[in-house]
């Protein structure tokens, strides 16, 4: 009979330690003993980009410290996606400065796709004309 009250790897719902949050973030189990286990939560676990960081610069990150995604996905914890700030008042501006970029480019991709369109119906319009003028009667 399976116990639903054991811990960790124990329980039947174990799914290895690692679990994603709702903000898109996932957290990982760091083991008590772990060089890296003064950076876990309350619960034991630490959110999964930092701890790749961390285990690239071979420390524990200090609380303030901002692991940055690059390309904005949460989820993406590659080393080569991930960069650090020292603080958040160097990490703000960087995020500001992507929303910035971010609408800007959507605003580009819209009117792309306005060009493309009024140039098909004006290809429409000219084919249009095309034939009407075609259709006068030969003197």
């Amino acid at each position: 009979m399976p116990n639903y009250n054991a811990k960790g790897d124990k329980n039947p719902n174990w799914k290895g330690g690692r679990y994603k949050e709702k903000d898109g973030y996932i957290r990982v189990k760091v083991q008590a003993d772990s060089f890296f286990y003064p950076m876990v939560n309350a619960r034991g676990y630490v959110r999964e980009h930092r701890l790749t960081m961390a285990k690239h610069l071979n420390r524990c990150l200090l609380p303030w410290e901002v692991v940055h995604h690059k390309n904005s996905i949460r989820g993406d914890n590659r080393l080569e996606n991930l960069s650090m700030f020292p603080s958040q008042t160097y990490h703000i501006p960087l995020i500001l400065l992507q929303r910035e970029l971010n609408k800007r480019d959507k605003r580009i991709a819209q009117l792309e796709q306005r060009v493309t369109l009024l140039e098909a119906e004006n290809i429409l319009l000219e084919g249009e004309s095309v034939v009407y003028d075609n259709s006068q009667p030969i003197q």
